[in-house]
């Protein structure tokens, strides 16, 4: 009997949208073309794809998974001087 845990699930694909000041989920999305501006773009750790997708520097980043912050914390310490980047950790 095939194990279910080497299956994965297919990514959601959204073409072509424009959010404004919206919540946007990444984990279990591909976004394709589109465009964030003052969203809150969460990610707690599972698999996403941005294509062509841009994420303006109004947005604020959220990571609700161990491993999203800590890579978000990397990610803040060597771009530390971009004033566009602002990072919550809602995990803790």
């Amino acid at each position: 009997m095939p194990s279910n845990k080497n299956k994965q699930k297919e990514l959601v694909e959204i073409v072509r949208r424009h959010y404004i000041n919206e919540t946007i989920i990444l984990d279990g999305y591909k976004y394709v073309e589109c465009q964030f501006d003052a969203c809150t773009v969460k990610y707690s750790g599972n698999k996403f794809e941005l294509d062509d997708t841009a994420i303006n520097s109004n947005c604020k980043m959220v990571f609700t998974h161990p491993i999203a912050v800590v890579t978000s914390k990397l990610l803040y310490a060597k771009f530390k001087n971009e004033k566009s980047i602002q990072i919550l950790d809602e995990y803790n």
